[in-house]
């Protein structure tokens, strides 16, 4: 009996042994598993900023360029531009495509988004409808005064202007080397006598530690 006695005894030691184990592995795997998602969470909040940090260096350092390049520009002497704050991730692609309508069995929409893809996957890109662009307020702009004047506004500005050039950013794009880059740029002259506009995307590589635009393509025009 004693034999017996002892014998429980050690198999309860062992399984307490185990038991402690086991709990020791849960909390060990644990503390793995939120050293991950905190490192993962670290390097995305790093790369979002640094994104929005070269995002802003791209307008600033080309905010010239988007403006000589306007239609307005050469229309009037003196022009007023209105930029939009707000740099948006709203994919003018899909956005611009959903508009066709579609014509059973042909697919226009996806034709189109298809199109826009491959013009801009030829310059080097690997881009699709699941993509993601950097998003950011615009705060401030160095720009060359002489021939025109500029304002940032956001949605809810009031615009008390009969005549003025508005551009918008959006689908600001950027290579996991930090060394390319496209965006679009989109332009709305509102005129007294007409309205109209077009869309422009712009590819970039940094320079020189500048970003210089390698290449503009007019996407549309109305």
């Amino acid at each position: 009996m004693e034999a017996i006695g002892n014998l429980e005894h050690l198999v309860m030691r062992y399984l307490k042994v185990m038991h402690m184990r086991c709990q020791l592995n849960i909390i060990g795997n644990f503390k793995i598993l939120f050293s991950i998602l905190l490192f993962f969470t670290f390097f995305s909040c790093y790369n979002e900023d640094t994104n929005v940090k070269i995002g802003r260096e791209i307008i600033n350092e080309n905010i010239n360029e988007f403006i000589n390049n306007s239609y307005g520009i050469t229309t009037k002497n003196k022009v007023h531009f209105i930029v939009r704050k707000k740099v948006s991730d709203e994919n003018f692609i899909i956005e611009n495509c959903k508009n066709i309508i579609d014509i059973e069995g042909f697919n226009l929409s996806e034709n189109c988004q298809q199109d826009y893809f491959n013009l801009i996957n030829n310059e080097g890109y690997n881009i699709d409808k699941n993509s993601k662009y950097v998003s950011f307020n615009i705060d401030n702009l160095s720009v060359d005064m002489n021939s025109y004047s500029l304002e940032l506004v956001t949605k809810q500005t009031q615009i008390n202007y009969k005549e003025y050039v508005e551009l918008q950013f959006c689908n600001l794009f950027i290579n996991e080397k930090k060394e390319k880059a496209f965006i679009i740029v989109q332009e709305n002259d509102m005129s007294i006598k007409k309205n109209g506009g077009k869309t422009d995307i712009y590819f970039l590589k940094k320079i020189d530690n500048k970003w210089k635009i390698i290449k503009k393509q007019m996407l549309e025009t109305s």
